[in-house]
């Protein structure tokens, strides 16, 4: 069964987060799409954002209903990845590549119905 793995930059482009691109490529290789995936998810949900009473945002519900706890999330992981998206409509060097390598393979396999109402 063939295996893959992504390099940290390939990690990076798609969520700018150091500390998951570091986690992820150091979990590979995958066996397949879906080990990949599920171990994205086990990393960011339990070593890069994982809610934690150490967390950096407390939303705390006031009387007469106290006892509903404290949300705590752990942001940094978020904040770093939101960081390094472009604002929509920028254009960045760095994606330039990726994303009309991306844009070309959707064309290439889009059809009739679906480029007509791209166009409309």
């Amino acid at each position: 069964m063939a295996s893959f793995s992504w390099t940290e930059e390939d990690v990076l482009r798609c969520c700018g987060s150091k500390r998951f691109a570091k986690e992820l490529t150091s979990a590979s290789p995958f066996s397949d799409l879906h080990h990949a995936i599920q171990s994205a998810c086990e990393i960011w949900s339990n070593k890069v954002a994982p809610l934690s009473p150490s967390s950096l945002l407390s939303i705390t519900l006031i009387d007469p209903f106290p006892h509903l706890l404290i949300l705590e999330i752990d942001v940094v992981g978020w904040l770093e990845a939101f960081a390094a998206h472009p604002l929509i409509g920028s254009i960045f060097p760095s994606v330039s590549q990726w994303s009309k390598e991306e844009q070309s393979a959707a064309m290439a396999t889009a059809n009739d119905t679906t480029l007509q109402e791209l166009v409309d």
